[in-house]
């Protein structure tokens, strides 16, 4: 399994202003006398991230290039990764982070196991910045300047669990087209202490990427076109 990613979320924080005196008009507020007190929304650049972001993966892949061409051979099962976004505080998100495993090639149906996490990660906005970055579609991809959100992640310590119907002594097993054991799904409850750091976000329309500061550059992952924001 790979890492964990995060995407985060800011809550739009709701503060009380004075209307001034007298019958007010607070709009779906009741107008009120006297002294009076109207909700308002702060403006919140995070507000376009709001909502939940999916992919369907393969469980693994491998990459072999030769004569200027790139192979790839992977796997016959996929993995549904979701990313659930719930409002916290001020410049503050809660993301949940689930994966299911299925045997299609289209994350449909009943899996045949599932990750979850026991807490979710505190997410703080940090800025705003244009950044050099590296969206890995291909191995054509090119660095871009990007306007990248960053934030800080506050993990807790979580316990990832793993369980499912199909899986045989505590695993399942993924072959190749050799018939050999590529990959390994095993039932599972680790624990992972508490952590921090900084992470990155990039978002176009509707897909975001998760981003990884890697080669003195802020990148994508390789092969894959990120996250879809789910209807």
């Amino acid at each position: 399994m790979k890492n964990l990613k995060l995407i985060p979320v800011l809550l739009t924080s709701v503060f009380l202003t004075s209307c001034g005196v007298g019958s007010v008009d607070c709009g779906a507020n009741s107008a009120v006398f006297g002294l009076a007190f109207c909700e308002t929304g702060k403006p919140n650049i995070w507000s376009k991230y709001a909502g939940t972001y999916i992919r369907c993966r393969n469980l693994w892949e491998t990459y072999s290039s030769g004569n200027n061409s790139l192979s790839i051979e992977s796997s016959k099962e996929k993995i549904l990764e979701k990313y659930i976004f719930k409002l916290a505080g001020d410049n503050q998100a809660n993301v949940d982070f689930t994966q299911d495993y299925f045997e299609n090639n289209n994350c449909s149906g009943a899996p045949f196991a599932s990750l979850k996490l026991s807490s979710p990660i505190l997410l703080n906005y940090k800025n705003t910045s244009i950044t050099p970055a590296l969206l890995n579609f291909d191995r054509a991809s090119k660095i871009q300047n990007l306007s990248i959100e960053f934030a800080t992640a506050n993990i807790p310590k979580i316990t990832q669990s793993l369980s499912g119907p199909k899986l045989i002594k505590g695993c399942y097993n993924s072959l190749d087209n050799a018939g050999n054991v590529q990959a390994s799904v095993c039932e599972s409850n680790t624990t992972s202490e508490a952590s921090s750091g900084e992470v990155a976000f990039y978002l176009t329309g509707e897909n975001l990427f998760p981003l990884s500061y890697s080669n003195s550059v802020w990148q994508s992952e390789p092969y894959y076109s990120g996250y879809i924001k789910q209807q």
